[in-house]
């Protein structure tokens, strides 16, 4: 069904991004982004300080940060948006997974979630108003495989990574 919202969204994307960046202006559409990926950082961050032991909270913390620069030098404030609803569906997508998980989990998880990150942009380049870009297909992959990564480690049975 996330993924469904996904996909049906696409021809109209352009459309509802393009109305606050004629009212707030491209300055002022970005201020809203970073605050929108800010407070979704701080809610994950409040999340796992509550949940997770110092050592999950680094493993959380170090891709979260990298990604998080990554994103802040980006010029186009759309494509920052890119990172919240892959975020949203790696998550989702580790917490319906079937446990116990094999050691396969983790990497099909992220698997899955590029993916769709790639169908996602491949579909856009057919579309008349949408160009698919491979950069997106970096932020959906990175946004999903955080989200993944986020819903991992608080999990009683992990899969066992090493050998």
């Amino acid at each position: 069904l996330y993924i469904a919202l996904i996909f049906t969204s696409l021809p109209y994307g352009p459309v509802v991004l393009r109305w606050p960046w004629q009212v707030i202006g491209k300055g002022g559409f970005s201020l809203v982004i970073n605050v929108l990926l800010g407070l979704a950082g701080l809610l994950l961050l409040s999340w796992a300080i509550r949940r997770l032991d110092r050592q999950r909270l680094l493993l959380l913390l170090l891709p979260l940060a990298v990604v998080g620069g990554v994103v802040a030098h980006m010029d186009n404030p759309a494509e920052r948006f890119h990172f919240l609803p892959y975020a949203g569906l790696g998550a989702l997508l580790l917490m319906a997974w079937k446990r116990p998980w094999s050691p396969w989990t983790l990497p099909l998880a992220m698997a899955l979630v590029t993916l769709v990150g790639g169908l996602d942009e491949l579909v856009q380049h057919y579309l008349p108003s949408r160009v698919g870009d491979w950069r997106d297909v970096a932020m959906n992959a990175a946004g999903g495989s955080l989200g993944v990564w986020a819903a991992y480690l608080p999990g009683r049975q992990r899969p066992h990574l090493s050998p």
